[in-house]
């Protein structure tokens, strides 16, 4: 089914770019750019030019700046008791390769359209979809090279979600060299397969949305050996995102450090470029020098609260690096649970749990002249997802995409909020309920709290969860 596109939309306040204005109609042209924002809109000119929608209280949608969308086929999977040496990363990442083992382009397709529609009915407007399945299970290439990706591709196009497509190199399975092991064949390309793998995605981009894009990805200092990083920043082109796992986990910070000489974000500072268009996913055992020079770069840091504390990483110290005006945004990662609010919620209860007290961190460390939590935290995620994907969107403005959020105030337990304080009890005590409406460069997704699409998207991922669990017994 064609996904609806808006060109008129009607707010009764919306929060622009300098704070939240009201009676505001948004223009939207052909290719899901907004053409222009009018606020104070007189009620008999509305007349004359009808809207598509009117909603009570219009913001900008946000950025997923990080998802892994087929291991949305985990959540509830991996917690099972390990035994006690395995009770970390490394032995969640087990249940993961045998998962990824098990997959196939059509349900691969079919699990990213679930996951995608969950980022949309959560409020995400778009995704960095961080992909590293690309070949069989043996590490045979699938004849197109770019099989999985199409399957990645036609999942986007058929939720509506815009994409930032980020192939993954992946060359070893450790800092020291050491070839892939078996379970990790299908991940695996040498650098020149890698670029023949993005010419061929290049190739895809022709025949879906204007707002689809195309980036690099280096899995981590432990997968990608320096000089293959090196050849791969050689081919990044401006404005083109690149994003890398860094010092997500202690071992591997002592991995890196034992073969390279130094820990891996000092590792990339003093042998890399690192710019604007550089997303640092994780960076969790960051130290405060690290971060000094990282903030410097102009590079944003990709946290993901929910992931983070299921596989027990650690807690990144966001309150030094926005008192340093660093960038971040949140990403789902594992998909365990797709929820705006709940990575927005989780990233400031961790600092409040660290620190023993409240509001941790501050509005003023974040954005100008806003004294509510949530909206701040909000604005600065807007900001850093934005910039992660290279996407013009994060506010209502001309020359931006459509992506835009209709939030519900008068939801039962939410009625006594006004626009001063709707994101913070969005944030902080509500949900996903509260989002009534989404567009992704003006396609409208998501009418009155589900996706247009929902009833058929469920039923193919359920089809092909009958046939991974049948191929794993």
């Amino acid at each position: 089914m064609p996904l609806h596109q808006s060109r008129r939309i009607y707010a009764d306040h919306a929060l622009l770019t300098d704070g939240w204005h009201a009676q505001v109609v948004v223009d939207i042209n052909a290719d899901g750019m907004i053409s222009a924002v009018h606020s104070n809109v007189d009620p008999a000119q509305r007349r004359q030019q009808p809207c598509d929608w009117s909603c009570r209280h219009l913001v900008p949608a946000i950025c997923n700046l990080h998802s892994h969308a087929f291991q949305r086929a985990m959540a509830g999977c991996s917690e099972r008791l390990d035994s006690a040496d395995k009770r970390n990363f490394w032995g969640w990442r087990e249940h993961m390769y045998r998962l990824a083992n098990a997959l196939t382009p059509d349900s691969l397709s079919a699990i990213s359209r679930l996951a995608y529609m969950e980022m949309l009915e959560a409020g995400f407007a778009a995704v960095a979809e961080f992909h590293y399945v690309h070949h069989a299970a043996d590490g045979s290439h699938y004849q197109p090279l770019e099989q999985m990706a199409q399957g990645i591709l036609a999942a986007a196009a058929d939720s509506g979600i815009g994409l930032c497509l980020l192939p993954v190199l992946y060359t070893q399975a450790d800092a020291d060299g050491r070839a892939l092991a078996a379970q990790q064949l299908r991940f695996g390309n040498s650098v020149d397969d890698y670029l023949r793998l993005l010419q061929a995605i290049n190739g895809c981009l022709d025949h879906h949305a204007a707002d689809t894009q195309l980036g690099m990805a280096a899995h981590s200092l432990r997968a990608v050996s320096p000089a293959q990083l090196q050849c791969l920043l050689q081919q990044l082109q401006p404005q083109q995102p690149l994003h890398i796992h860094v010092a997500e986990q202690r071992a591997e910070v002592t991995s890196v450090q034992q073969h390279l000489g130094l820990p891996p974000l000092q590792w990339l500072l003093e042998n890399t470029n690192i710019d604007q268009r550089w997303c640092l996913v994780h960076a969790t055992h960051a130290t405060t020098a690290e971060l000094k020079a990282l903030q410097q770069t102009g590079c944003s840091i990709g946290l993901c609260p929910q992931t983070e504390a299921n596989l027990g990483d650690g807690v990144f110290a966001l309150p030094d690096w926005l008192a340093m005006g660093g960038h971040s945004g949140i990403g789902t990662d594992a998909n365990i649970r797709i929820s705006v609010t709940e990575e927005l919620r989780l990233l400031e209860y961790t600092q409040r749990l660290l620190q023993q007290r409240r509001q941790v961190l501050q509005p003023g460390d974040i954005a100008d002249n806003i004294d509510a939590q949530g909206e701040a935290l909000y604005r600065h995620a807007l900001r850093g997802g934005a910039q992660a994907l290279q996407r013009r969107s994060g506010v209502i403005a001309s020359g931006h995409w459509a992506d835009l959020l209709h939030l519900d105030g008068s939801v039962c337990g939410m009625d006594h909020l006004n626009r001063s304080n709707l994101i913070d009890g969005w944030l902080f005590a509500a949900g996903s309920d509260m989002v009534r409406d989404v567009w992704s460069a003006g396609r409208h997704v998501v009418v009155n709290g589900r996706h247009v699409q929902r009833q058929q998207i469920c039923s193919d991922y359920a089809a092909a969860m009958r046939n991974i669990q049948h191929s794993l017994t």
